[in-house]
């Protein structure tokens, strides 16, 4: 009777021990989704942020069509002008387009420049929570891993 009891100690301590064992599965199951769902949400974040760098650059290309059209006109009414003042504006076009020529590509560079250090910015993100993910997995891992060690080690015992 002794044994018989003893028996089922030990069975009912090897259900147990295989409840934690499915229990940290679980667990790492879910640390690993966790972690699945912050890389899909940086993922999300940098394409927004892609999103809003490409429209800057098409409203800054469209601001430069929009002034090159204006300053060929400028050029042209000039051109018609034969007088002294025609000669004193094509030199302020001038100096407005040179301006102007000089605006836009400060805003073609700042764009480029948002955009790379969007870039960056979601690369580091996304680096940094599969990192994070990965640690808690292996954390999780070794933890079960453990758990399971000492179940076995029971269960042989």
């Amino acid at each position: 009777a002794e044994r018989q009891r003893f028996e089922e100690l030990l069975a009912e301590e090897r259900r147990q021990k295989e409840v934690q064992i499915s229990e940290m599965e679980a667990l790492m199951q879910l640390l690993q989704s966790d972690a699945d769902r912050e890389v899909r949400r940086v993922q999300e974040q940098m394409s927004e942020l892609e999103v809003r760098a490409a429209t800057r650059i098409a409203e800054c290309q469209r601001f430069t069509s929009k002034l090159q059209i204006q300053s060929e006109r400028l050029v042209k009414r000039a051109q018609t002008l034969a007088d002294e003042k025609t000669q004193v504006l094509q030199i302020q076009q001038a100096d407005q387009l040179r301006e102007l020529q000089h605006f836009l590509e400060q805003c073609q560079r700042e764009a480029r420049q948002r955009v790379d250090h969007a870039q960056l910015d979601a690369e580091i993100r996304i680096d940094l929570a599969v990192r994070q993910g990965l640690q808690q997995a292996q954390r999780g891992q070794q933890a079960a891993d453990a758990h399971l060690a000492l179940a076995r080690a029971d269960v042989a015992a």
